[in-house]
């Protein structure tokens, strides 16, 4: 469903942001 993917979506911003570690984060991590 819809919301499964929104869902996915956000589990995998949230990975990317406590892996990123340079300056400027995605926006998505704010």
């Amino acid at each position: 469903t819809d919301d499964m993917e929104k869902q996915a979506e956000k589990d995998l911003i949230g990975l990317i942001c406590k892996s990123y570690k340079g300056p400027n984060p995605p926006a998505q991590c704010k």
